[in-house]
């Protein structure tokens, strides 16, 4: 295995946590800022438990990640990367709406973006090792 496919099969693990904290944070209703990323605008109770089984789904999707590079079979992790691709697209869609802007009540949205951020950072990381690892050895 290449160190590429070794460092993107790793990669994997910090995603499976962060969504099944996700998880866990919405299920109970405990608002952590970069768990919640909208933190402080109101959601109902059933809106947690669909973010809650959503962000379980995600968390078992960077497992099965971990799982088919670990069999060598990196190829498939393009589906991760198109799904974070459409996230980052959707969070950035939510963030320029007017509709967040309104919620926040007049509210910085500096901390949605910082958290947006940072998940595109990760998904550049896991685009580069991907990369990488796709490379044919020379």
């Amino acid at each position: 295995m290449k160190s590429s496919e070794i460092v993107l099969k790793y990669s994997f693990i910090p995603g499976a946590a962060y969504f099944l904290l996700v998880s866990i944070a919405h299920l109970f209703n405990i608002k952590v800022p970069v768990l919640f990323i909208y933190y402080n605008i109101e959601s109902f109770a059933y809106q947690n438990k669909i973010i809650s089984l959503l962000s379980f789904g995600w968390a078992a999707f960077f497992c099965t990640g971990y799982i088919l590079v670990k069999l060598q079979k990196t190829k498939y992790s393009i589906l991760h990367i198109a799904a974070g691709v459409f996230g980052i697209l959707v969070f950035i869609v939510i963030n320029l709406g007017k509709e967040v802007r309104a919620l926040a009540r007049g509210g910085s949205l500096f901390p949605y973006w910082l958290v947006v951020s940072i998940l595109f950072l990760y998904l550049i990381w896991l685009i580069f090792f991907y990369g990488l690892s796709m490379r044919k050895k020379v």
